[in-house]
């Protein structure tokens, strides 16, 4: 694994349905659904000049809509702890998704969400 790589964007929305749909018109992107949690997961290229895949969800709750990006890390706890000695801010503990991977999100010091990914199946 490349270390500390942006590996995915995210897009939490009011309608993922409709977003996916749009960014799927617009650019010809694939969209794919994620399990049955209404995940839009969208594919914006294979192959050497593909680009970095990602996906929209509808937020629920207190979320409120966001953008962020995901690098992918050797250690989340580890990296998560490091960002908040910076001045970052953890939004949460970290968190594991099954076939995903552990989780982190935390806000840079201007409030600028990110997440922290150790994909499911990669090696350290």
């Amino acid at each position: 694994m490349a270390a500390n790589r942006v590996c995915w964007w995210e897009i939490g929305t009011q309608d993922a349905k409709e977003l996916g749909g749009f960014y799927a018109k617009v650019f010809g992107w694939e969209v794919s659904e994620f399990g049955d949690m209404g995940y839009q997961c969208m594919g914006s290229g294979t192959g050497k000049d593909g680009g970095i895949g990602g996906g929209i969800f509808t937020v629920e709750g207190k979320c409120p809509p966001y953008q962020t990006v995901y690098v992918a890390v050797e250690d989340v706890d580890a990296m998560l702890k490091t960002a908040v000695e910076a001045g970052g801010e953890s939004l949460g503990d970290p968190f594991d998704v099954p076939e995903v991977g552990r989780i982190a999100m935390l806000k840079d010091p201007q409030g600028h969400t990110l997440g922290l990914i150790k994909p499911a199946g990669e090696e350290s």
